[in-house]
């Protein structure tokens, strides 16, 4: 544990300068509709700093995506606080479908999620 440490403080401010894109993430969620069924809706979950790699098809099909056209990278530092299940992104007045995420280097410090535009 003391080395995992060890290289996320090593790693960390060198990728910090990394994101400098804002981007949100929403959620789709259920609400009740009042009539005893729910509908869906969005709510915003957080906004973060990620770095957004748009020439990304060669990465994609690497990544196992069938269609990697129109397929956006974003790569964001791990927190427990972000769940990425039935999530989208807004970038740039753009939604982003969520189609996968990797942990990089299965070490807990960063994410790479690949999306497609909506």
């Amino acid at each position: 544990m003391a080395c995992i440490n060890v290289v996320y403080k090593r790693l960390m401010p060198k990728l910090s300068r990394k994101y400098n894109k804002r981007v949100e993430i929403w959620k789709t969620i259920q609400v009740p509709d009042g009539f005893g069924g729910y509908t869906n809706t969005t709510e915003l979950q957080k906004t973060v700093w990620m770095n957004v790699i748009t020439n990304a098809a060669r990465r994609a099909t690497e990544a196992g995506l069938t269609e990697p056209m129109n397929t956006v990278i974003f790569e964001l530092r791990y927190r427990l606080g972000i769940d990425l299940e039935d999530t989208f992104f807004r970038y740039k007045d753009k939604e982003y479908v969520l189609q996968g995420v990797q942990n990089k280097n299965e070490m807990n410090v960063e994410l790479v999620a690949y999306a497609t535009l909506r």
